[in-house]
């Protein structure tokens, strides 16, 4: 209609040829003719314009309705021929199709929507098949949402209403749709994930077994009797009818910690009931270890305090005798060397004595004698 309308006018404007070169006038008198040309156009084709748009909203309101229409028949098929061969309803596949199966009904209701207007459908393709590139690029995480979301639905890693783990998140799966899969937290929050990044992270579903298994952790002092630990603990567990008999529950002795030993407790249970058993199974050990005397460990340090005898320090005083003290010596050593060195100077001249020779022999004597 647009188009159309464009095309009329401009080829009724008085002010142009066919080859697109206007005449040469004044812009006043150009635009006002180009009004006047509206005006009249309007004049002559406003009652079917009318009716087109009339048409065209009708067939928007009616089509929207027959898109839910057919969603909810086409779903409710889905799960009755599931109901008839005895299979669980995959709630997930139900509302993924559903999803898909609305876009494309709209998007048929768009192409009647632009008929009834009478917009040239070979333009607006020529324009989108310009475009492509532009909107490919735009739409391409969009696309890989898609995409991904037919590798999961395919894949069947979890449903709806599986407690599941992705990405840092552990929440409910709600609904998956086609560019995002949905968890409820326990918290009560809505989470919103792109398919694509569920299909990149590793995925852990909680709810894809019949039974779990829990398992408890307790660190008991050093010197407990292992054995009283175990037997209290099996105790708790067979006491709780949630436990099952098959695989049976067992206590090991896990490891040496520093401050403590760990006594492990194993018990499987249903998926449904692994919470609640998890919280009143610990409840239920604390109070009996309470109740038998074993203790419970902590992490302790053993700190001791050694007394060091504390350094003298030296006051004033002492410090200014000590002073006058190495003074008083340099003083001392200074006078002792000036009388060392007159002592050098005023010391006598020594007169050396020859030694005399001894006596000769009595023979000798008396030969001298003779």
């Amino acid at each position: 209609m647009i188009f159309s309308v464009l095309s009329e006018i401009s080829s009724s404007v008085p002010g142009s040829t066919g080859t697109g070169e206007p005449k040469p006038e004044n812009v006043g008198d150009f635009f006002s003719e180009l009004i006047d040309t509206i005006v009249n156009f309007f004049k002559v084709n406003g009652v079917s314009l009318v009716i087109r748009v009339l048409a065209a909203l009708l067939l928007i309101v009616v089509g929207h309705f027959l898109v839910k229409l057919l969603d909810k028949i086409i779903v409710g098929f889905m799960r009755a021929g599931k109901r008839r061969k005895g299979k669980t309803v995959d709630m997930s596949m139900v509302t993924f199709i559903s999803s898909c199966l609305k876009f494309i009904l709209n998007l048929i209701l768009v192409f009647l929507v632009l008929s009834v207007l009478r917009i040239p459908l070979d333009n607006l393709f020529s324009i989108l098949s310009a475009a492509v590139l532009a909107i490919g690029l735009a739409l391409q995480d969009l696309l890989a949402n898609f995409a991904n979301g037919v590798v999961l639905l395919t894949s069947h890693h979890f449903k709806t209403g599986d407690h599941i783990e992705v990405a840092g998140i552990d929440g409910v799966v709600e609904e998956m749709n086609m560019l995002t899969t949905v968890l409820r937290s326990f918290d009560a929050k809505r989470i919103v994930i792109p398919n694509s990044t569920v299909a990149k992270e590793v995925i852990v579903n909680n709810s894809a077994e019949t039974t779990r298994r829990v398992t408890i952790d307790v660190g008991v002092a050093y010197g407990t009797d292992i054995a009283v630990a175990r037997t209290a603990m099996l105790m708790c567990a067979k006491q709780d009818k949630r436990v099952l008999d098959e695989p049976l529950p067992v206590v090991n002795f896990s490891a040496y910690e520093a401050s403590s030993v760990t006594v492990t407790l194993k018990c499987w249970v249903g998926t449904s009931d692994y919470w609640d058993t998890l919280f009143s199974l610990n409840e239920q050990i604390y109070d009996a270890f309470n109740r038998y005397g074993i203790e419970i460990a902590f992490p302790q340090m053993d700190i001791h305090l050694e007394q060091r005898k504390s350094k003298k320090t030296v006051s004033a005083t002492g410090l200014k005798e000590m002073e006058t003290a190495i003074r008083q010596s340099e003083k001392e050593r200074a006078k002792a060397r000036i009388s060392n060195e007159a002592a050098d100077h005023e010391q006598p001249l020594v007169r050396v004595r020859k030694p005399r020779k001894k006596k000769e022999s009595g023979g000798d004597e008396n030969a001298k004698k003779n």
